[in-house]
């Protein structure tokens, strides 16, 4: 017995609209980090749209770390840690003068979180629109203890837009679409 479920039309829009969402979040993101090179938003942006798929998530890591392994000599050269796997089509999305060689990966786990948050609430606050229902916040205690005072309630006019301000690097809060019957 299988539980999969065939997307309809609607469902497929939804899903496009978010990976959009998250394609243009993530690339902004990255713009705020000295680590990545910002003459190459527009080739990340590619890069993403020919490989996220539908109700799919893929790791950007993965995606952005991609081409023939560095040797160990030319990561000893870069100052990176051996141990690492570090491709080099990489090189070009980082400033290795500038980037954080003890966690060569981190800004980009950063954004991904971030975009990933905010693509997600902004389908769930979309959703509750179109059935015209309330948000219900919940707050992940461990990884956002700041933002414990959001949690509760929202209209759809009122619901931030995750993650918060005051949340960690890695959101966990999600929103919930609560539908009176």
């Amino acid at each position: 017995m299988s539980l999969e479920i065939t997307p309809n039309l609607e469902m497929e829009k939804e899903e496009l609209k978010v990976i959009d969402t998250f394609i243009k979040t993530y690339v902004n993101k990255l713009l705020d980090y000295q680590s990545f090179n910002h003459s190459k938003a527009k080739e990340i942006t590619k890069l993403l749209k020919v490989n996220l798929e539908l109700f799919e998530r893929k790791d950007t890591k993965k995606v952005l770390n991609y081409g023939e392994p560095l040797t160990a000599q030319q990561k000893r050269d870069l100052g990176i840690n051996t141990r690492l796997k570090v491709n080099n089509g990489f090189l070009n999305f980082i400033n290795i003068e500038s980037i954080d060689k003890t966690d060569l990966f981190g800004f980009i786990t950063e954004a991904e979180f971030y975009a990933r948050a905010r693509a997600w609430s902004e389908r769930e606050i979309n959703r509750a629109k179109k059935l015209k229902s309330t948000l219900r916040l919940n707050i992940d205690k461990e990884s956002c203890p700041n933002s414990i005072n959001e949690n509760g309630i929202y209209t759809v006019k009122n619901a931030p837009l995750l993650p918060l301000a005051t949340c960690g690097n890695k959101c966990l809060c999600t929103y919930f679409t609560e539908v009176s019957f």
